[in-house]
Order: C-alpha cells, then sequence, then structure tokens
C-alpha cells in the first residue's frame, strides 16, 4: 500500500526557494569575481607585452623580425645584409662595386653576396640574391674566427635548409683558400656523390670571374681542377674524400677540416 507523500508547507517552500536564491547569487559573485581577476590578468599581460615591445624598438632600432608568429620571441636584422640602393651612374655602379669588392675580402657574408648577384639588377652591388639572416651572421663570424685561428673547433647544427652547407661547406671553402692560398682544406660527407658535388660548387666559386676581383692571383692549376681535388697555383689544395670514412683523402698538415652531414 503506496505510503502517502509528505507535503510541504508553506514556510518549507519560502525557505527552499530562498537557499536557491541564495546559492544563484553566490555562483554569480563568484562569476564577477573570476571575471575581473581574468580582465585584471589580461591588463597586466598587455602592459608587460606592450613594456617588451618598447625594449625591444630601443635595442633593435631599425627593427626585427619574427620568424614564427607563434613563437615568442625576436630575430634582430643581419648587420651584413645588404641594402639596396639605386644606382643611377656608372660612376656609383663603379663606388658601389669597388666598396663591395673590399668588403667581400673581409667578411665572408659579403663575399657571398658578391658571389651571388641579383639576376635582376647584375651591375647594382647592393643587392644579391643571397638575402642573409641573423643567424647566417653568427655562423659567419664563429667560421671567420675560426679562420684567425681564435677557434679550433666548430660544431654547426641547424635545421634542414637554413643555409648552413652553402655558407659553411661552399662559401668559407672558397673564401678559406682565397684568404690562405697557400694552405689545405678537406671537406668530408656522408656520401661521395654529394661531395662531388659540394667540390663542384667550391671549383665554381673560385672560377668564378667575381672571385678573381676579391682575391687576384688566386687560382686554380690547369691539372688539377677535379671535384675531388682542387689546387691553387699558390700550393693550398681542397681535398674530398672519396667516402664517409675519409678514405682517399690525403692532405697533410690540412689548416681546415670540413664536414656535412643530413640526419633524419
Amino acid at each position: 500500500m503506496q505510503k502517502n507523500k509528505r507535503v510541504k508547507t508553506q514556510g518549507e517552500k519560502v525557505r527552499d526557494w530562498a537557499n536557491a536564491a541564495t546559492a544563484r547569487r553566490q555562483e554569480q559573485n563568484l562569476k564577477v569575481e573570476r571575471d575581473a581577476r581574468h580582465r585584471q590578468e589580461a591588463t597586466l599581460l598587455t602592459e608587460h607585452g606592450a613594456a617588451e615591445a618598447k625594449a625591444k624598438r630601443e635595442r633593435y632600432p631599425e627593427g626585427y623580425a619574427t620568424g614564427d608568429p607563434v613563437r615568442d620571441g625576436i630575430i634582430p636584422p643581419c648587420p651584413n645584409a645588404w641594402v639596396k640602393k639605386p644606382l643611377r651612374t656608372h660612376r656609383d655602379q663603379a663606388k658601389a662595386r669597388l666598396a663591395a669588392i673590399e668588403n667581400a675580402r673581409k667578411s665572408l657574408l659579403h663575399f657571398m653576396q658578391l658571389m651571388m648577384p641579383d639576376n635582376k639588377a647584375p651591375n647594382n652591388s647592393t643587392t644579391s640574391e643571397y638575402k642573409p639572416s641573423y643567424h647566417h651572421h653568427i655562423i659567419a663570424e664563429t667560421l671567420e674566427q675560426m679562420e684567425e685561428g681564435l677557434k679550433r673547433k666548430v660544431l654547426l647544427t641547424c635545421p634542414p635548409r637554413h643555409g648552413k652547407t652553402a655558407l659553411a661547406t661552399i662559401g668559407f671553402v672558397a673564401w678559406f683558400l682565397g684568404r690562405n692560398p697557400t694552405k689545405s682544406v678537406i671537406v668530408g660527407t656522408y656520401n661521395s656523390d654529394y661531395a662531388a658535388d659540394l667540390g663542384r660548387q667550391v671549383r665554381d666559386f673560385m672560377l668564378n670571374p667575381a672571385y678573381q676581383l676579391v682575391f687576384p692571383g688566386v687560382t686554380l692549376k690547369d691539372d688539377s681542377r677535379a671535384a675531388d681535388r682542387l689546387r691553387t697555383a699558390q700550393g693550398g689544395r681542397k681535398a674530398v674524400p672519396s667516402s664517409s670514412s675519409g678514405a682517399g683523402a690525403r692532405s697533410p698538415g690540412a689548416a681546415v677540416t670540413c664536414s656535412s652531414w643530413t640526419t633524419p
């Protein structure tokens, strides 16, 4: 037999309604407090971000670039990157050319930019197909210290397609031999075909007419222009091992040994 359900009195109904209204007010108050706290935090983050942006502008007045919009960081501009200028007369072109040649003798990045002229403006020595970024500046500065004897060993690691091979294994080798035509360089890599390809690119650099303007008198011997064996007329050489183990590369007293490896 079903029991009779107790009916709430009017006072109990009023009390339950008051308790529910109090709970709703408390929940609304908590939401208001949370929203106010979030707005305060957002304001602090905005002020902090504005202060950081101001500090960055003061530190890099010429501007900075962000490589990845998601990443919170800055990349300052490369100090040795050429800035295109209009050269309207032959005199302006000649002056810019002489300045570029002089800078290329002293700076690896200037050398790279001179060796890769802009196809749209080949007579303008203030623009180039080679566009260095700030990490190229760091790499080139380290390699220049190596050429001067200030560093003996350098391990360079970069993601793929960041220009490390073009700068460190091709351009630096040609630039080093131009500044030190009596010294020797060994270039090693994981694959003989790839090593030969690097050797051909170094040879093309050294046979470029612009190379003779930067390093006059530094030429390759006619009987030693193979991709894996380059010899300068002054006695220097660039050897490329025929295998990853370095077998077949003999260059006693080599001043620099460059190795290029690719990992998956």
